[in-house]
């Protein structure tokens, strides 16, 4: 399932991947995309540091953020 929105400037695409109310699902589809090499990130640079983010690693002096969403704590 995907959800378009936008405002003037960005588009925004939004996929649920897994069903949040079968957490057993993506316990599974973690594991099995791990183990086939795969991942999920989504990466984004930016021209200058943002002055907060709830990024799972940052890099270049703050300015590219890099989320993990097969990390587990990305995972809700």
């Amino acid at each position: 399932m995907s959800t378009c929105f936008h405002n003037d400037v960005i588009i925004y695409t939004y996929w649920q991947v897994f069903d949040p109310d079968d957490m057993s699902q993506v316990s599974s589809n973690r594991q099995y995309i791990d183990m086939s090499g795969g991942y999920m990130k989504v990466v984004i640079s930016l021209p200058i540091k943002p002055s907060a983010n709830n990024a799972t690693s940052v890099s270049d002096d703050g300015k590219t953020l890099t989320w993990d969403l097969l990390s587990e704590s990305n995972i809700h």
